[in-house]
């Protein structure tokens, strides 16, 4: 990666600031996914989510996840500052 997540995660602060949680949701959302550089990648359905939000204008309800490339796993994520809790 040529951009650190913590330099990603001080921009997204920075519309916060400046546009609070409710404007900035209505046009930004922003997810980290830690560990994915490790399992070689993932795949998302980043178009699908974008799709839909614009056209019928709700988010697409939670979990979103990713396919790990290498093992075919699904990885949760989270919208910042949360996180994913495992169970078990």
């Amino acid at each position: 990666m040529s951009i650190s997540p913590w330099q990603i995660a001080e921009h997204y602060k920075g519309y916060l600031a400046k546009y609070g949680r409710d404007r900035l949701d209505s046009f930004c959302r922003f997810f980290a996914m830690p560990g994915v550089q490790h399992c070689y990648g993932a795949k998302m359905k980043y178009l699908s989510w974008l799709d839909q939000w614009r056209t019928t204008g709700s988010f697409p309800e939670g979990p979103l996840d990713a396919e790990m490339l290498k093992t075919g796993g699904r990885m949760p994520m989270a919208p910042y500052p949360g996180w994913i809790h495992y169970r078990s």
